[in-house]
């Protein structure tokens, strides 16, 4: 009975071309498929043009959704970090926030970051169920920062 289904080189190593194969394979026979980009145990920043390329590839081949990897995400901390942050922005922007699932985990601050720059309808996945209220009550902007005060309302 499942119909959606991730293709992820996070737990098994697998080139592109093999991961974008999978992808168009799993289409070919009626699943839903998101593509998942990124390792666990991250040691790098996701490389700006290479992962745009490899977003776009993805939804060209059928992915319905791209989900960034949390430790990678957690590795770069834009919410910290301004450069780190300009090249999130950068994928983000070159490959749109509709076509992106965001790894949350369990980290309120990349949370809180998401939501203020890209508003709280902003996909996340991988929250533990103890963070689903925490999360949304920073979509509702009831969870943000002292220093975002003001910067958006409530819903």
């Amino acid at each position: 009975g499942c119909d959606i289904v991730e293709v992820s080189e996070s737990e098994v190593n697998m080139t592109p071309a093999t991961k974008l194969k999978l992808v168009e394979m799993a289409v070919k026979e009626g699943f839903k498929v998101q593509a998942e980009l990124g390792p666990h145990f991250a040691d790098a920043p996701f490389p700006v043009g290479h992962t745009i390329k490899q977003c776009r590839d993805y939804l060209n081949a059928g992915a319905f959704k791209v989900c960034l990897e949390g430790d990678v995400i957690r590795f770069m901390k834009p919410w910290e970090d301004g450069a780190m942050a300009d090249k999130m922005h950068t994928i983000i922007d070159e490959v749109g926030i509709d076509n992106l699932v965001i790894e949350g985990g369990d980290d309120l601050k990349a949370a809180q970051w998401f939501v203020l720059h890209y508003g709280p309808e902003v996909s996340f996945g991988n929250v533990p169920f103890e963070m689903i209220i925490k999360l949304e009550h920073v979509r509702r902007g009831l969870n943000i920062a002292p220093t975002w005060f003001g910067k958006f309302a409530s819903l």
